[in-house]
């Protein structure tokens, strides 16, 4: 190819990145909402104003990523407002595009590329996740991107210097959400077992730069571990903590729904379908040894996608966004095999076959944007977010600046973000004198719902816990029936104990 040529291929491929950047950013920020902060979302909120003003923050717990308050106390600084926190899961969400073309246009083709960013960009997971504060997109971005340079590197035979971004990114997405763990073990196994015999057939092959990429990962990694044994004892402690955090039923719980849900309720039937199509290409590319060879760079993507599903639905509950990493590799795979099956048969095609696959994806693809955005705007229209939002922050307002702590059964982390206050669980009566011996003379409340069958400090249950309540704020007709917020106070009894306590 000429120098022309390749100035003009690479021009193209700029403005295109551009173009998909700047359009799923604008698409992306007029669906997200002002809604109420979801439960993760208040979490990491919640911890990020802890450190600016001092607010309570026990919901974050020790397994949580550090990474994500510190985007919130970068949001903080500028405002506190729901979209402003959106802001963050739209800015990665719009660079996911970019990251997918580049990468499979590095693998395979310009037109595999593009065509595996219009399913993954039109379906209702990416949709539906992208324009939220959460970890997942932004995480998958960085892995992505990691991925693709470890291609390159592969490529160049280990002149590519682009190599020592690897440990930043990689660190930057696990500290982002620790379950990253899982994708990068299968990264390096599967580059050592189907890169590294290739990589060492490459004429003047050198390992200097990659050998200081590793070092520079192991680095940054370390400090996670260093605070896991101090914290927990144990050099994978948190690790272990976030996974009993993912409440399996068993060991395998995941993985079954997950196939339960396939194709069209894990990411829309076109996503799931190709995700599908893309494992047993994967299989099949692998088992005949010629094509294994001709197409190295989409067996290795494919089985990282593929054994990280597997794995993530072994150890985890299902959640369609913990698995959107494995669906975007496996469904650019996909693409790729029916691509060059086609091709094979007939010259044209492959490009008939992309040309279909996109327009049917736009036109599926513009419906769930309606169905999303819709989604988003009921969520701001809801009675019962409005409603909660109302209570939670009466309790704010009578509380003012003396402190405050907050039994409920509902929603603990958004209560937390909107009111301020401690938030604790109504368990039994010794559970909540022990609380209370903690707090000191804050002021303390109780949020009832009528309709509730969790435990509640409510007017029924007031003298079991020997307690008195002041009604100060109702709203009614909402799903969990009657909202009351109640003013509490210990009764003699309970008085007494928290006195000798």
């Amino acid at each position: 190819m000429s120098r022309t040529n390749v100035i003009s291929s690479k021009l193209i491929s700029a403005l295109a990145i551009i173009a998909m950047t700047s359009v799923t950013f604008v698409a992306l920020w007029f669906i997200s909402g002002a809604h109420i902060l979801g439960h993760d979302e208040s979490v990491y909120a919640t911890k990020a104003r802890s450190w600016i003003e001092h607010t309570p923050a026990e919901q974050f717990e020790i397994y949580r990523p550090i990474a994500m308050p510190v985007f919130g106390w970068i949001v903080l600084q500028f405002s506190d407002e729901e979209r402003s926190f959106r802001l963050f899961g739209v800015f990665f969400g719009a660079l996911i595009p970019a990251l997918i073309f580049l990468l499979f246009r590095r693998v395979s083709s310009d037109g595999i590329a593009l065509t595996t960013v219009a399913i993954v960009v039109f379906s209702p997971l990416f949709l539906r996740q992208a324009p939220q504060f959460l970890n997942d997109i932004p995480s998958t971005l960085l892995l992505l991107a990691t991925l693709l340079i470890i291609y390159d590197h592969f490529l160049s035979a280990g002149r590519s210097r682009w190599i020592y971004a690897v440990g930043p990114l990689a660190a930057l997405a696990f500290y982002m959400r620790y379950a990253v763990i899982t994708p990068l073990a299968c990264i390096a196994l599967f580059s050592y077992l189907l890169l590294l015999p290739r990589f060492l057939k490459k004429k003047g092959h050198d390992f200097t730069m990659l050998g200081k990429a590793i070092l520079i990962s192991i680095v940054l990694f370390l400090p996670h571990f260093i605070y896991s044994a101090v914290a927990t004892d144990d050099l994978f402690g948190i690790l272990r903590l976030a996974g009993k955090a993912a409440h399996r039923a068993f060991i395998g719980d995941g993985l079954l729904q997950y196939i339960a849900w396939m194709p069209d309720e894990l990411g829309g039937w076109v996503f799931g379908s190709f995700a599908i199509v893309g494992a047993l290409v994967s299989v099949a590319l692998f088992v005949m040894r010629e094509m294994r060879e001709k197409y190295i760079g989409l067996v290795w993507i494919g089985f990282i996608g593929l054994s990280t599903f597997i794995v993530t639905g072994l150890f985890t509950h299902a959640e369609a966004r913990y698995v959107f990493l494995p669906l975007i590799l496996l469904t650019g795979v996909g693409v790729a095999g029916l691509y060059h099956a086609g091709e094979r048969l007939y010259l044209r095609a492959g490009y008939a076959f992309l040309t279909i696959v996109v327009v049917v994806t736009i036109i599926v693809g513009i419906d769930t944007y309606r169905n999303e955005y819709a989604f988003f705007r009921s969520e701001e229209d809801s009675a019962y977010n409005s409603g909660y939002i109302r209570a939670l922050e009466a309790i704010q307002s009578d509380a003012a600046d003396e402190g405050c702590v907050v039994w409920t059964s509902l929603s603990r982390p958004r209560a937390s973000w909107y009111t301020r206050c401690d938030i604790r669980k109504v368990v039994d009566k010794a559970t909540f004198v022990k609380n209370a011996a903690e707090v000191g003379d804050k002021q303390l409340y109780t949020i009832v719902g009528t309709r509730v069958r969790d435990p509640q400090i409510s007017p029924e249950s007031a003298e079991r816990f020997d307690v008195s309540l002041e009604e100060m704020f109702r709203i009614g007709a909402l799903p969990p029936g009657d909202l009351i917020v109640y003013r509490l106070r210990p009764g003699t009894a309970t008085s007494t104990v928290l006195h000798e306590i």
